[in-house]
């Protein structure tokens, strides 16, 4: 895909939605292990951020084939997918080594080569595994600065299996390399920011920005009691999107608590349907209603609205494999409840990022601690509407003030440039606080 003409971006932007967000951008190179049409929520935050961006401005290179669709972001983009090893080296020690060192420095230089004529002033790494060494060579070959964002901390590729035992120790060596060319990053919490910092020394020096998945606040809804008057409703609805994060034994538990409840409920799933059918049967009170795949955060928050929803199931780990993970890492599903403005079942650690929010903006309730305190907190929840409303409005506050698309990208907007900055003038981007 071709480059758009520069001199005509002014224009451009003039009649363009992205025009509500200050145009001072830098010339922005993004990879990312992930192609621009992704479902998972890593592609889906990303997208959402590159098209607030000016298209001008932008150039998306990803790690897989180019896609065929059309529309899905506004600024160019290109696949460069990394090239497979002699099948009798392949998922061997050698082939991990390959793709670390070898097939990463091909690649990037590629993706040089692909930017050269947009001149970008920034490279933003906004991905892990293979876009590490890719984007370490990149920044090697290119001389650009590097802006990291950083969605979860990275031995937390190790929980799902991946990668592959060979692959992890080049993999680790491969990040401290890149750590060294950072200039500026940001991640979904203070807590990852504090995290990265201490194991990473070099990002003491930088600044840094907590920038959690946002949404327009065009798209959010405010709470209005009036048209959701749930204490009249005999069947309460409860709505679950994403991935499952927590165990068998969680969710059971769950459960056991919604049987002791004087109402019948609905759990609306947004998920594969496949998964939960192999999780623990729901007591007679509960049922369990799966619903198709939307392609966007507005669409959900659309259907979530329609369908009466009383309030919005999240679940983390809460066993000591999972904890560093739910201690600095924030579910991108939180900014969908709280766009959706009803109260939060927080059925996480006490000492997670998703619960310091919610417990911020009383946006919900703490459940899964003691089984009386449950029940409850459960029934005020449900039964009080006074109470319903305090939360509800909550949960709306929560989406407005911590995930503000426009706020939020206007702020990274201005650690971009201050990046490209920093670095023309020979400086670093020391940390402000």
């Amino acid at each position: 895909m071709t480059a758009l003409n520069m001199d005509n971006m002014d224009e451009y932007n003039k009649g363009h939605a992205c025009s509500k967000v200050n145009n001072g951008f830098p010339r922005v190179l993004l990879l990312t292990r992930w192609s621009p049409s992704g479902r998972f929520s890593g592609a889906a935050v990303t997208r959402r951020l590159a098209n607030i961006i000016p298209p001008l401005q932008l150039r998306w290179a990803y790690l897989t084939p180019p896609i065929k669709e059309h529309g899905v972001v506004s600024c160019a983009h290109s696949g460069f997918q990394l090239r497979t090893s002699h099948w009798r080296i392949r998922e061997t020690f050698f082939d991990d080594v390959l793709s670390q060192i070898v097939r990463a420095r091909q690649t990037a230089a590629r993706i040089a080569k692909w930017a050269s004529s947009f001149h970008p002033e920034v490279l933003w790494i906004a991905s892990d595994l293979e876009a590490i060494p890719v984007g370490y060579h990149l920044s090697r070959l290119t001389g650009l600065p590097v802006h990291l964002t950083v969605y979860d901390t990275y031995e937390i590729c190790r929980m799902s299996g991946v990668p592959s035992l060979p692959f992890y120790p080049v993999y680790l060596n491969q990040l401290r390399n890149l750590m060294k060319l950072v200039s500026s990053f940001d991640a979904v919490s203070a807590e990852l920011i504090e995290y990265m910092r201490g194991k990473y020394p070099r990002l003491r020096d930088v600044k840094s920005l907590v920038f959690p998945s946002s949404a327009v606040s065009a798209t959010m809804i405010v709470s209005d009691s009036a048209k959701r008057s749930h204490a009249q409703d005999d069947k309460k609805r409860i709505a679950f999107c994403g991935s499952s994060r927590n165990s068998d034994d969680e969710w059971r538990r769950f459960l056991m608590l919604l049987e002791r409840l004087p109402w019948s409920f609905e759990i609306i799933v947004f998920a594969d349907p496949d998964y939960f059918n192999k999780r623990p049967v729901p007591p007679g009170n509960v049922s369990i209603r799966y619903m198709k795949y939307v392609d966007t955060e507005e669409q959900l928050v659309g259907v979530i609205e329609s369908s009466g929803v009383h309030a919005c199931y999240l679940g983390l780990w809460k066993d000591e494999k999972h904890r560093l993970f739910v201690r600095t890492s924030l579910s991108s599903k939180l900014l969908t409840y709280c766009s959706s403005g009803v109260p939060i079942i927080a059925d996480v650690p006490q000492d997670s990022v998703a619960w310091r929010l919610v417990e911020k903006y009383h946006a919900g309730i703490l459940v899964g601690m003691d089984i009386d305190k449950d029940i409850i907190q459960l029934k005020h929840l449900f039964g009080d509407a006074v109470e319903w409303r305090r939360m509800a409005d909550g949960s709306s506050s929560l989406a407005r003030t911590e995930f503000n698309l426009e706020k939020n990208v206007e702020r990274f907007r201005l650690l971009l440039a201050d990046t490209v900055g920093m670095a023309s003038s020979g400086g670093l981007a020391v940390n402000n606080g």
